[in-house]
């Protein structure tokens, strides 16, 4: 069976505004070796029941990023289904590095 398909664009030049969050939703493991600074781990399987924990306001840009963007894919899908609207898969932690680089 093939792998369903999942939107990811690699940014440029992203700027973390005040008030945008961004998430790492890979594993604990994955987080622990490596992450993005200012990043927040909450794991794209339990996003939906994580994400109030943190007080995201629903109108705030969220940048989500795993490992290669699939299971970012899966978090932005999991966030619109919830109310957020401003959710942005950078893809993977490679290419979200890249967008984010000064």
């Amino acid at each position: 069976a093939s792998k369903p398909e999942f939107t990811c664009t690699p940014s440029r030049n992203v700027t973390l505004l005040e008030g945008s969050v961004l998430l790492d939703v890979r594993t604990q493991k994955d987080y622990d070796e490596k992450h993005l600074d200012g990043a927040i781990l909450i794991p794209h399987d339990s996003i939906t029941n994580h994400i109030p924990g943190f007080a995201v306001n629903r109108n705030a840009i969220v940048y989500v990023y795993c490992g290669t963007g699939r299971r970012a894919d899966k978090a932005l899908k999991a966030l619109n289904s919830i109310g957020y609207r401003n959710v942005i898969n950078l893809c993977g932690i490679k290419a979200a590095e890249k967008s984010l680089a000064k």
